[in-house]
């Protein structure tokens, strides 16, 4: 199937037919972008799966991209976050320089609680703990909690994202 992407339409139309019985189904323009993008690494077989479960899942003659397995969705949602990120990353700066703008807004966030800004952040205290030692961030922090330092994103940085995946 990677190999013949163009016979997906085909497949899909056949499947639908197939195991749609007496409902006319049809595929939106998100859920065709989806399934033309994906690997299909179950090749035919996931085809057909997929076609069913969107089926079963779904509650009208026209399958939408929620009504996709996850693997499809999942897949999709990634490609398009992975597309924005040349874009992102070029106005943001360093990895390192985007993960202490991420901590800084993570603790002002909490009001300089490290458990919950650990949480905020997806990572252990103990990680937050040897980041802000590492970018030694120790000073920029009491500077933030005094009020002589503003926090990352309140001056025109923008904003960033309310759980970042660091």
């Amino acid at each position: 199937l990677r190999e013949r992407m163009e016979d997906l339409p085909e497949l899909l139309a056949h499947f639908a037919q197939e195991l749609g019985k007496d409902r006319t189904v049809r595929f939106s323009d998100e859920a065709m972008r989806a399934m033309s993008r994906y690997d299909w690494p179950g090749n035919i077989r996931e085809v057909a799966n997929a076609v069913e479960y969107a089926i079963v899942l779904g509650d009208s003659t026209e399958v939408q991209l929620s009504d996709l397995p996850l693997a499809i969705q999942d897949d999709d949602r990634i490609r398009s976050e992975a597309s924005a990120v040349p874009a992102a990353t070029a106005e943001a700066g360093t990895l390192e320089e985007i993960e202490m703008r991420c901590i800084l807004q993570a603790m002002a966030r909490t009001a300089f609680n490290r458990t919950r800004a650990a949480q905020l952040l997806g990572i252990t205290r103990r990680t937050l703990g040897y980041r802000i030692a590492k970018y030694g961030l120790e000073d920029d922090l009491e500077a933030m909690r005094r009020g002589e330092l503003a926090p990352p994103g309140s001056d025109g940085d923008g904003p960033l994202p309310e759980s970042p995946n660091l």
